[in-house]
């Protein structure tokens, strides 16, 4: 049994190994061939790229033999640098700024086209790539370089024919002169030598003057290679005078930003967090105490909303508080406004209101149709009024006819946003919108909607809001809408007339 088993042992081994075996055997052949094909398409382009190596060998020996046996390549560019540096100087064609060897080589040789000015050239040349280059407009070819020499010559070689025309003239009339008096016409001699001695003089006057030209070329050539320099050295100076002052400009710009973002942040009014809470309830749980009072610049009439301990949502909405009485430096008298009394305000509760904050001025923009009461008529008027109880400013709001009354500033705490206009409204309305909403996002002004405003403000629609008491009254026949809407903002159909509370959203 157990000379089987070790059998049985040995063949599962044999077995396993020879598994291993064949599948190393698969693997590296299959490399091996993978490697093989690479090889080929190598060998293959190899023929390619050395006809194209031996092609471009050609071209470069043909190129080098154009431009001179037995040079090398600096010293090809240092030759190009020079020529670029005369064609630049005397003929005004873009050249490239030489290299600081090129410049030295060609400061040592000079050579212009008509064999003076060689140094000055060189000279000017030098100052313009001290002046910071010649900006590369178009790279330049020896082409370049020939066309000028060849206009050069031109000039040159039309001076020199009418100087040797002349010459010529003045030769033969000598010869002539000579000729009357070997022949002896001793007659005539004396007038014609006068008559030839001023046609020589005029001649000779003429050839003054052609000199003179030259001269005065030569000193324009001069005078604007001075003025070049001149320019040259003036650019170069308005150009570090310009670079400083756009340095100047970045720094204060930045300094502007980081103030501006200082203001920004300074105004800003506290995150959506707890800004007081209740210290006191009657039994009755309708009136109590809060412990914020006269040094925090509370006043009478102010509203909040009362939520649980470390829960400002709307699942830890409690009901709402108005500001009764304040007569102590840290506590105020309220009245309590419970939202289910089943879950009545406590002691504990925690208090808040986007329009007031210890310390801040809230300032606000109204944008979009404002529709308080949804009877599809414009509350604008009354929105503002309610903000402005609370102790909040409207910096800016978008009246009923679609244009903007105000700005919205870096002091800009909330943007509450009303209906949107759709795409039926008017193009006034639609950009005063986009205008309004995009400042705000500029100046990373909350967001706020409207009906979330009326809620965390602590407004209850059931009161009357013409003075926005939160106190129940009998008396009362409840807000009436202040304006009449725009048919751009009204939707189709009939509405209900009767009065709906906002709708709760989450924040």
């Amino acid at each position: 049994m157990g000379k089987n088993q070790a059998l049985s042992i040995a063949l599962i081994l044999f077995v396993i190994i020879a598994c291993v075996l064949g599948g190393t055997t698969y693997y590296f052949k299959k490399n091996a061939d993978e490697l093989q094909i690479a090889r080929d398409s190598a060998v293959k382009v190899i023929p390619g790229k050395d006809a194209e190596i031996e092609k471009l060998t050609k071209e470069n020996e043909i190129l080098k033999s154009y431009l001179g046996p037995e040079k090398e390549m600096a010293d090809i560019t240092a030759q190009y640098n020079k020529y670029m540096k005369l064609v630049i100087v005397e003929g005004g064609t873009p050249a490239p700024a030489p290299a600081p060897k090129a410049d030295a080589d060609g400061e040592g040789e000079g050579g212009d086209g008509d064999g003076e000015g060689g140094e000055d050239g060189a000279e000017a040349a030098a100052d313009i790539a001290a002046a910071g280059g010649i900006p590369e407009v178009a790279k330049p070819s020896y082409q370049t370089v020939i066309e000028f020499l060849t206009g050069k010559i031109k000039d040159q070689n039309a001076l020199s024919s009418e100087i040797e025309t002349l010459n010529s003239q003045i030769s033969d009339l000598k010869t002539q002169v000579d000729d009357a008096k070997e022949k002896g016409k001793a007659a005539g001699v004396s007038e014609t030598e006068e008559k030839y001695k001023t046609t020589i003089a005029g001649l000779e006057q003429q050839i003054e003057g052609l000199n003179a030209r030259i001269d005065t070329k030569d000193g324009e050539i001069k005078e604007q290679l001075a003025a070049k320099k001149k320019t040259s050295r003036e650019l170069n100076r308005q150009k570090a005078e310009n670079d400083e002052l756009k340095k100047q400009n970045r720094e204060r710009a930045e300094t502007i930003e980081s103030l501006e973002k200082i203001h920004r942040e300074s105004k800003l009014p506290p995150a959506e967090s707890k800004m007081g809470e209740l210290v006191y309830v009657d039994p009755l749980g309708k009136q109590g105490n809060i412990d914020l009072g006269r040094k925090d610049n509370l006043t009478r009439g102010i509203t909040f909303s009362v939520y649980e301990p470390n829960n400002l949502t709307e699942y830890g909405l409690k009901g709402t508080i108005e500001v009764l009485n304040v007569s102590e430096d840290r506590e105020a008298e309220v009245l309590i406004f419970n939202e289910d009394e089943s879950d009545p305000i406590k002691v504990g509760d925690v208090i808040y209101t986007p329009t007031w904050a210890p310390g801040f001025e809230e300032h606000f923009a109204i944008v979009g149709f404002i529709d308080i009461d949804n009877d599809n008529k414009s509350d604008l008027d009354e929105l503002i009024r309610l903000i402005e109880s609370n102790g909040g400013i409207v910096d800016a709001y978008q009246k009923d006819d679609g244009k903007m009354s105000g700005k919205v500033t870096s002091q800009t705490s909330w943007i509450v946003l009303g209906r949107k206009p759709d795409e039926k409204s008017q193009k006034a309305h639609l950009t005063t919108y986009t205008n309004m909403t995009k400042a705000a996002d500029n100046y990373n002004t909350k967001t706020q909607q409207l009906n979330d405003l009326l809620r965390k403000m602590g407004y209850r629609p059931q009161a009357d809001n013409s003075t926005f008491s939160v106190r129940p009254t009998t008396t009362s026949k409840g807000r009436v809408s202040t304006g009449s809407v725009s048919g751009l903002y009204s939707e189709d159909g009939e509405k209900s007339t009767t009065r709906r509370p906002p709708r709760k959203t989450a924040y």
